[in-house]
């Protein structure tokens, strides 16, 4: 009868220690909001510029000849865009007016609302 007795106790202790968790040791989750960025290339083939939108801008970048020459190719094409991201960050651009740019320019660029021109 003790020995039940002194189970019971120890089973009651155990429980007890048991059913409240340790808020120091309990992971709490962590929710961050996501984050995305977007930039477009279009190779504008009137002008020969290469246009990157970024939001509700367009920069308009000119290419070189052997840019030009390739750019029609998957490297190409991707050499030109890896060169605009190293630049973009130290470029100089000029503010131009939508008035001024080429209808090809502005068809692509028509969700922008402020217009670069890189050089």
């Amino acid at each position: 009868m003790i020995a039940c007795l002194l189970l019971t106790v120890c089973l009651g202790i155990v429980a007890s220690q048991s059913v409240a968790p340790d808020v120091s040791t309990t992971p709490r989750m962590h929710y961050e909001k996501p984050e995305t960025d977007s930039i477009t290339f279009h190779f504008d083939s009137v002008t020969r510029m290469l246009l990157v939108l970024s939001g509700n801008k367009c920069y308009i970048w000119s290419i070189t000849n052997n840019e030009h020459n390739n750019i029609h190719t998957d490297d190409g094409l991707r050499a030109v865009e890896l060169r605009v991201l190293k630049e973009i960050d130290d470029a100089f651009f000029t503010v131009v007016t939508p008035q001024i740019l080429s209808p090809s320019i502005k068809q692509h660029c028509r969700y922008a609302d402020h217009y670069y021109l890189v050089h």
